[in-house]
C-alpha cells in the first residue's frame, strides 16, 4: 500500500462562515456536496468546495446528513427532528412522524440502496431506525439491551452493518447485524471506564477504524483486519485528547480529530501517530478516494494537492464550563455550578479517576444560564478518599474537572 502524495495536505475547502462545528458532510461525487452544523444550517457545493451555498436554517442542533444520490438526502438532528429533501436541498420536510416511535435525534446515518439507516443518540437512548423505501416508511428498534447510547452507523451492504456508541457499565461498544438490522450482536466493547466509539470508518471490507472518545487515561482507536468480527485497540497517545472525528485515506494513512488539539496522523495502519497541522474540533472525515477527502470541523476542510482557503481563527461560540465545584476538596457536600451558553440537553455526571461511572447528577435540556447542582450526602459520604472526575456532556462538546474526596473528620 502506498501512501499519498507528499504534496497533499489539509486546507479549507474554499469560503464558509465559521460555526461552533460542522459535524457531518457527504459527497456523492467529486463536486457535490452537502454539510449541515451545530447553529442549524445546511450547506451545498457543487464545485468540490470552492464555493459554499447556503440551503437551510433553522434552530436545529444538526447532527448528521445522507444522500442517496444528487436528488434524495436526509438530515438528522439532536432536537428529535429528522429531515428529508427530495429536490437536493433546496427544500426539506419532517419525517421523523413517520417513524413508530419519538426519537430523540439521529447522530448518524448511513445507506444502501433505497435503505437508510439511522442511529441514536448520544445522550440516550440507543435505538436503531431503518427504511426501506428512501424515507417513506420506517421502523424502530430499541437497542438498550446492548448499548446506553449510539452516535455512528456503518453498512457494508443491505445486509451487514454496525453501530457504534457508549454502554455504562462496558465502555465503548461496536454492534454488528448480519440481517439487515432485524437482530445484533456486541462484537467489541473497550471495557475501560464511561467513554464512547464515536467514529467508524470503514476502509474497505475487511479493514476498519473506529476513534474512542474517553475522559480518562490514554488515546485509543480500534481497528478490525476481519471485516469486523475482532477488534484491538491501538494507542495514539499516552494523553486523553477527546478524539471524535477518524478518517483513512488507505489502510495505512489515516487522521483523528481531537476536540480541542490538532489533528493527528498515522502512516503505518495506527501503530504510531503524530500531530499535524492546525485544525481541530474535527467530527467526520469522509473518503471520496484516496487522494481526495473531506472534513467537517469549525469549517469544512480538504485534503488534496490545492490550498483553496484560508483559516480565520474565531472562538467556539458555546463553550459551556463546570465553573467551580466546592468545597474541593470536599467531604460530605459538593456544590457544582455550571454555565450553560446556548439551549442543549446536558447530563452531568461524577467518574471515578480512571473514567468508571460512579453516579449521576443530572440529565435535563437547559436553557442558557448559570445552574447549581448538589452531589446529595448519601453520595458523597458513601465515595471513598481519592480524585474523581465531574463529566459535563452536552450536544456542544464534553468537558471534566477534577474533584477531590477527603474525608476531614
Amino acid at each position: 500500500m502506498v501512501a499519498p502524495s507528499f504534496s497533499q495536505s489539509w486546507n479549507l475547502a474554499g469560503p464558509i462562515p465559521f460555526a461552533n462545528r460542522y459535524d457531518d458532510i457527504y459527497f456523492i461525487n467529486e463536486n457535490i456536496g452537502w454539510t449541515v452544523n451545530s447553529e442549524g444550517n445546511i450547506f451545498k457545493t457543487i464545485d468540490g468546495g470552492l464555493t459554499w451555498t447556503w440551503l437551510y436554517q433553522n434552530s436545529y442542533y444538526f447532527r448528521s446528513v445522507e444522500f442517496l444520490d444528487a436528488m434524495t438526502g436526509f438530515a438528522g438532528t439532536l432536537d428529535s427532528v429528522l429531515l428529508r429533501t427530495t429536490d437536493g436541498g433546496a427544500t426539506w420536510e419532517h419525517i421523523e412522524g413517520q417513524i413508530p416511535h419519538l426519537i430523540q435525534g439521529v447522530c448518524g446515518l448511513s445507506h444502501m440502496g433505497d435503505n437508510v439507516y439511522g442511529v441514536g443518540i448520544w445522550s440516550y437512548p440507543a435505538y436503531f431506525i431503518k427504511s426501506t423505501d428512501r424515507g417513506d416508511t420506517w421502523t424502530y428498534t430499541d437497542l438498550s439491551a446492548y448499548a446506553d447510547g449510539l452516535v455512528d452507523c456503518y453498512f457494508l451492504d443491505e445486509n451487514i452493518g454496525f453501530v457504534s456508541g457508549l454502554n455504562e457499565n462496558l465502555g465503548g461498544v461496536i454492534l454488528k447485524t448480519i440481517d439487515g438490522g432485524t437482530t445484533w450482536q456486541m462484537v467489541y466493547n473497550t471495557n475501560d471506564g464511561y467513554e464512547y466509539i464515536w467514529k467508524l470508518d470503514f476502509v474497505n471490507s475487511d479493514v476498519a477504524y473506529g476513534s474512542v472518545e474517553s475522559f480518562a487515561g490514554s488515546t485509543t482507536v480500534v481497528k478490525t483486519i476481519d471485516g469486523g468480527d475482532t477488534w484491538e485497540e491501538l494507542v495514539v497517545s499516552s494523553i486523553p485528547l477527546d478524539i471524535q472525528g477518524i478518517g483513512f485515506a488507505n489502510e495505512l494513512t489515516g487522521w483523528v480529530g481531537p476536540r480541542n488539539n490538532d489533528m493527528w496522523e498515522t502512516n503505518d495502519g495506527g501503530l504510531s501517530w503524530i500531530p499535524i497541522g492546525n485544525f481541530s474540533n474535527v467530527n467526520r472525515i469522509f473518503r471520496l478516494q484516496e487522494d481526495l477527502l473531506f472534513a467537517s470541523s469549525n469549517y469544512v476542510l480538504k485534503y488534496d494537492n490545492t490550498i483553496t482557503g484560508t483559516k480565520n481563527e474565531q472562538e467556539a461560540k458555546y463553550a459551556h464550563d463546570i465553573v467551580a465545584a466546592v468545597p474541593n476538596p470536599f467531604s460530605n457536600q459538593l456544590d457544582i455550578t455550571i454555565r450553560i451558553d446556548k439551549e442543549t440537553y446536558a447530563k452531568l455526571d461524577i467518574l471515578s479517576i480512571d473514567g468508571r461511572y460512579i453516579a449521576p447528577i443530572t440529565a435535563e435540556r437547559l436553557t442558557p444560564g448559570t445552574y447549581n447542582f448538589q452531589v446529595n450526602k448519601k453520595t458523597a459520604s458513601n465515595l471513598k478518599n481519592g480524585i474523581y472526575i465531574l463529566l459535563l456532556r452536552t450536544n456542544e462538546g464534553f468537558m471534566t474537572k477534577k474533584v477531590v474526596k477527603a474525608n476531614t473528620d
